[in-house]
């Protein structure tokens, strides 16, 4: 976008329209600039060492700056933007990204927890109507397989299409390859039960480990996290904040997007062209079967 231009003459530019988990080559006194047209999206710095990140809202106000102890930021409104510097030797900038706007309108998380370690299992409790998201957080492509057994569904998404690419009703499994993938539990009920992940895939060098949970909200800035949910045979406590507003408040089954989305509004754009298409060929075939039958009257009268 020209509006970066300005401020960053020899930037390197991103623009990113959905979920991913990628490293970028960033050489000493070149930025990376990195646009997020949608809303709602969160941002995760895998590893912030040798590195200066700092996000900005749509005015050019900060919205914060990316640490070790604060590697994760929520992006509320359109066209916010990060700007990365290089500060010492490392060249491979890590991060991930998950635009929750992108998902569906009955699918939004109560809470987080984050992982980035390509191998392990994870353990989801319910026992309320709350619904719970796992985001696995690694470029890695993993072997991702799900047992759940719960009164409710079961739901992975694959960033990229933001589409559940698959999907377990109540108990059952389910394996599937992916990176970054996004996993969503909603119940239907208070059914205590639980939902089992396995990841296999290779560790990513040079990131930094982590795990953490966090709460989706309507503000913009760095997201305060909070400690994994240790394994119990009980349910785990959930958050009262209220998630991420989604940017359309129309209700819709799991084949409705959460928000205007490109592919959307392509859709409506092919369906106007069509439909033009369509009125314009009528017009002409009328036109000609006009112009037909008129000359032939012409004639007809000079006959007579």
């Amino acid at each position: 976008m020209l509006v970066f231009l300005p401020l960053c003459a020899l930037a390197a530019q991103d623009e990113v329209m959905n979920g991913r988990s990628i490293a970028v080559d960033i050489t000493p006194g070149q930025d990376y600039v990195i646009n997020f047209p949608l809303p709602n999206s969160v941002v995760i710095v895998n590893s912030i060492e040798g590195f200066s990140a700092t996000a900005y809202d749509n005015n050019k106000n900060v919205i914060g700056t990316f640490s070790s102890s604060s590697r994760i930021m929520n992006l509320v409104e359109s066209n916010s933007y990060i700007i990365v510097k290089s500060t010492g030797s490392q060249t491979k900038f890590h991060y991930s990204v998950m635009i929750l706007s992108n998902l569906h309108l009955d699918r939004r998380c109560s809470t987080v927890e984050v992982h980035n370690a390509a191998q392990g299992e994870y353990k989801i409790y319910t026992g309320s109507n709350a619904i719970k998201c796992l985001w696995i957080s690694s470029s890695s492509n993993m072997q991702v397989s799900i047992t759940a057994n719960i009164h409710g569904y079961t739901d992975i998404f694959s960033p990229k299409i933001y589409s559940a690419i698959g999907s377990i009703e109540n108990s059952g499994t389910f394996s599937n390859t992916s990176s970054n993938p996004f996993i969503v539990v909603a119940p239907t009920d208070t059914h205590l039960g639980s939902v089992t992940v396995k990841t296999a895939g290779s560790e990513v060098s040079g990131i930094d480990s982590y795990s953490f949970t966090f709460t989706p909200s309507n503000t913009p800035g760095p997201i305060t996290t909070g400690d994994v949910p240790a394994p119990g045979p009980g349910p785990q406590p959930t958050s009262g904040t209220s998630p991420v507003n989604p940017t359309s408040s129309q209700s819709g089954d799991d084949s409705d997007q959460g928000s205007d989305t490109p592919q959307k509004k392509d859709k409506v754009k092919i369906g106007l062209i069509v439909a033009l298409v369509i009125v314009t060929l009528i017009t002409v075939v009328v036109s000609v079967v006009i112009i037909f039958f008129f000359i032939k009257f012409r004639t007809l009268l000079k006959v007579l």
